[in-house]
């Protein structure tokens, strides 16, 4: 969602001959990946920034059950229904 929105916006700014498609942002947004501190740029990560992006959706994704179970937990309801 929010990646395409990205692409969307730099899309209309980068004046590029060939456009990349969106898969072609996001192999190199993916592939980019690289720990920076504030002294230098760490190395690009290559195909494992895939790894890193899957951590970042499983932890996005996370928190939003977490964050819809909470009005269960603190009522004391359980939020996983039994049959």
């Amino acid at each position: 969602g929010s990646h395409y929105v990205e692409y969307a916006m730099i899309r209309n700014v980068l004046l590029l001959a060939d456009p990349l498609s969106f898969w072609q942002y996001f192999d190199w947004w993916a592939r980019g990946f690289s720990f920076d501190t504030a002294i230098h740029a760490g190395p690009q990560l290559g195909a494992w920034g895939y790894a890193m992006r899957a951590v970042e959706f499983a932890s996005f994704s996370l928190c939003g059950i977490v964050v819809m179970a909470m009005p269960f937990a603190r009522s004391g309801r359980v939020a996983i229904p039994t049959a």
